[in-house]
């Protein structure tokens, strides 16, 4: 049974955007990842230095392991290059292996628009765990002193011991430090997903519908 949970983010001390992708990152048994977001931040500016690879390269993956990110930059702008760069750098399997990581932008129709914002982490086939919604890989959207509002849907193999634990912890209460001016901690809503529920466009399996979701991305960028 997969779930899902709808998160209606306003408060940037629980950042559960952050914590499920650095989360599955740091699962020890998710091996293939697709990272597709339409701006990256890697760089130091007036309002400090922030890296969105900081977060990932740290991981330690299994070998091997596979990691495709997707985006398009304003060619002045080398944020998207260098974020793949610094995890191609930076990323290792357990083994103290390298990790393949490819880069993919939009096909010209597309290009500089490209604004889809997909996570989606695989176990060899089975499509584990996904995180789809409106956070970047910004500084406003990924780190802990965020300001954006975001509105995001995980979706969990959780028939899956380890995937279960892993939105478990994703999704762990996570209380602001009591401050009157703080706003109340993400909202989250749960369901059960229900191939079979008639309003479906189809009734393929969660792990169909992602891995055709991951392929609808490839095609349409090179």
């Amino acid at each position: 049974m997969y779930k899902l949970a709808l998160v209606l983010s306003t408060a940037p001390s629980s950042n559960l955007f952050r914590t499920a992708l650095v989360g599955a990152f740091h699962s020890g048994y998710l091996d293939n990842f697709l990272i597709c977001s339409g701006f990256f931040h890697e760089r130091t500016n007036k309002k400090g230095m922030f890296y969105a690879s900081d977060a990932f390269v740290s991981a330690k993956l299994p070998d091997p392991s596979e990691v495709t990110v997707v985006g398009a930059y304003d060619p002045a702008s080398t944020e998207f290059d260098d974020f793949v760069n610094n995890l191609s750098g930076g990323l290792k399997t357990k083994m103290g292996a390298s990790v393949s990581v490819s880069q993919r932008r939009s096909v010209k129709k597309y290009a500089n628009r490209w604004h889809a914002k997909i996570f989606i982490a695989r176990q060899g086939n089975q499509h584990r765990f996904a995180v789809i919604g409106s956070s970047n890989l910004t500084r406003n959207a990924f780190d802990t002193s965020a300001s954006n509002n975001e509105a995001d849907v995980l979706i969990w193999d959780d028939a899956h011991s380890e995937t279960q634990q892993l939105a478990a912890t994703t999704l762990a209460p996570t209380l602001p430090t009591p401050n009157e001016n703080e706003l109340e901690p993400p909202e989250v809503l749960i369901s059960n997903y229900d191939p079979d529920d008639n309003r479906n466009s189809s009734h393929d399996s969660m792990n169909d519908r992602l891995k055709k979701i991951w392929q609808e991305v490839i095609t349409a960028t090179q």
